[in-house]
C-alpha cells in the first residue's frame, strides 16, 4: 500500500487538473482495495500470503520460483503446487496476471512507451509482454493504449 500511495502521490504532483485526480483518485481505491482482497484471504495459508507479497514487491524483477521458494524457505514444486491448490491459478499465471495489471496503469497514469512499461513491470520481452496481455484483456496493448487515450 505504501509504494501504490508513494507512486500516486508522484502522477498527484503532476497533474494538476480534476478529471486526472479523480482518475487517480479511483486509481487508489481499486488499488488499495485489491492489495486488501489478496491479503485479506482466511482460506490463503501464511505461505502464500508471504508468495503473494513478494511478488507484489519484487514484480518488476526477473522473478524465479526458485527466488521465490528460497525466500520463504519451501521446495519449489511444493510451493508451486499449495498456490495452485489456495489460489485456483499457477504461480506463473498470478504473476503475468499481476504484471498486466501494472502495466493498465502505468498506460493509464504514465507518459512511458509500451516498450518502457513491459520492461518496468519485469517483462524481459515485448513479444512476450504483448502476447501475455493480449491473452488477458483481448487487446494488445498498442490498442489498449490507443483506447485509453483516446477516451481522455
Amino acid at each position: 500500500l505504501h509504494k501504490i500511495s508513494n507512486t500516486c502521490i508522484l502522477n498527484i504532483d503532476q497533474h494538476y487538473d480534476y478529471s486526472t485526480l479523480f482518475q487517480i483518485g479511483e486509481l487508489i481505491i481499486k488499488e488499495f482495495f485489491g492489495v486488501i482482497k489478496d491479503y485479506d484471504s482466511i482460506e490463503l495459508s501464511p505461505n502464500i500470503l508471504q508468495v503473494l507479497k513478494y511478488i507484489h514487491t519484487n514484480y518488476m524483477n526477473n522473478i524465479k520460483l526458485g527466488d521465490i521458494a528460497k525466500s520463504i524457505p519451501m521446495n519449489e514444486s511444493y510451493l508451486s503446487a499449495q498456490f495452485k491448490q489456495e489460489y485456483h491459478i499457477s504461480l506463473k499465471q498470478y504473476l503475468n496476471q499481476y504484471r498486466i495489471n501494472q502495466a493498465t496503469i502505468l498506460i493509464k497514469n504514465s507518459n512511458y512507451n509500451l516498450t518502457e512499461i513491459a520492461l518496468k513491470v519485469g517483462f524481459e520481452s515485448t513479444n512476450y509482454f504483448s502476447t501475455v496481455f493480449k491473452k488477458h484483456l483481448k487487446m494488445t496493448p498498442s490498442q489498449y493504449y490507443k483506447k485509453y487515450r483516446d477516451d481522455i
